[in-house]
């Protein structure tokens, strides 16, 4: 793929992120009722399907990369007969497409991506174009759920800071360290708060432990024992006290996981869910003091996928996630090792890094499937 051709590619990756964090994570959607910016969507879509089809055609491609679309196709194939299942189609296509790119590409394009969408957000949201809470009143800056702006900051920083891995500017350090305390108090995102400064913590001590096996083993482990745990705390919620602690700091994850287990049940494959959403009277009557089920917020990526995309499609993005983590163990690539192993820790409480929610393409799926460079192109 030639320069130019490189650009064009990438850049309609960036906007796509970009658009569909604008449609489904902003308020901007209520504002944008009219069809056509739902179509948009597909039309993004269908243009990187394109796309991805004609350097399939014109590219000399290797057996493997053959064998791993044909795996890819089979597993939309798979979710396609179950239309319970339709919401992996936009990351499937995604993986499809960041195939002939580096990870270090794709992560740019999501930085990229979803810094623009920050920043046509907060600053409307600050001129009352858009509302600053949510219906629940939460304080959000123009997103749709008040964790989202957290998400998006804790990708953006983590991202630029893995990005400049080996030579990090002060200011850039400083401005970090900021967006943490504005996590942490002012947003109350305590996961991204703590997440983000887990990571500034392995930057700074990245030299001591880079060659670290202890290190290596937890993050490759870390998806798979967190997706049990995450089963074996809803499971158990009403039986075992420290399952309730852990709950009440946890803002009642666990109890949300825990009802719709017992409503909806694990099943072999997708299967619809539908999420309690209390009306505007009850919303009043309630306030702040209202039950977080009739919020209608589900967080907690691993548990999300269990119920909704069934135990077949968790067991594959398990293995496929563990593979390609100890493969970066193996050689010995740190930075992007510990960026999944955050995003892997975000992933139990948060949806965004692994759920397919809606058209938001998969963070941690996705660079799984971009190319693995030799080592000078990434740390």
């Amino acid at each position: 793929m030639d320069k130019v051709t490189n650009k064009r590619y990438k850049l309609l990756l960036t906007f796509t992120i970009f658009y569909m964090g604008i449609y489904n994570d902003t308020l901007w959607r209520s504002i944008l009722s009219h069809p056509v910016f739902n179509y948009m969507r597909y039309v993004l879509l269908g243009c990187m399907l394109t796309m991805f089809l004609y350097h399939f055609v014109i590219t000399n491609n290797s057996k493997n990369q053959i064998i791993i679309y044909i795996n890819l196709l089979a597993f939309l194939a798979f979710n396609f007969i179950f239309q319970n299942g339709m919401a992996f189609v936009p990351i499937v296509i995604f993986c499809l497409y960041v195939s002939y790119l580096n990870q270090r590409e794709v992560i740019q394009a999501y930085a990229r991506g979803q810094l623009l969408c920050v920043l046509l957000v907060i600053p409307f949201s600050l001129l009352g174009v858009l509302p600053k809470s949510t219906s629940n009143n939460l304080l959000s800056y123009g997103f749709s759920n008040p964790n989202g702006l957290g998400g998006f900051l804790s990708v953006i920083f983590m991202s630029y800071l893995y990005l400049n891995w080996k030579q990090n500017k002060t200011w850039f350090l400083l401005l970090y360290i900021g967006a943490i305390y504005f996590n942490y108090f002012v947003m109350f995102d305590k996961t991204s708060g703590i997440c983000m400064t887990i990571f500034l913590l392995c930057y700074f001590i990245r030299h001591y432990i880079q060659n670290s096996n202890i290190t290596g083993w937890i993050a490759t482990c870390l998806p798979i024992t967190l997706a049990i745990i995450s089963l074996i705390f809803a499971f158990f919620y009403e039986k075992y006290s420290w399952i309730y602690n852990i709950d009440q700091w946890l803002s009642h994850r666990i109890y949300t996981w825990n009802y719709y287990l017992s409503l909806y049940g694990l099943h072999f494959f997708p299967s619809r869910i539908t999420f309690i959403q209390a009306n505007q009277y009850e919303l009043g009557f309630y306030g702040k003091n209202i039950n977080v089920l009739l919020t209608g917020a589900f967080d907690g990526g691993y548990m999300y996928f269990w119920l909704r995309m069934g135990v077949i499609n968790m067991s594959i993005v398990l293995a496929l996630l563990t593979g390609y983590i100890n493969k970066l163990r193996s050689e010995n690539i740190v930075g992007l090792e510990f960026l999944l192993l955050v995003f892997s820790l975000l992933t139990f409480t948060e949806n965004t890094y692994i759920a397919p929610y809606g058209f938001f393409a998969s963070y941690l799926l996705i660079i799984c499937f971009s190319k693995f460079p030799d080592n000078k192109q990434i740390v």
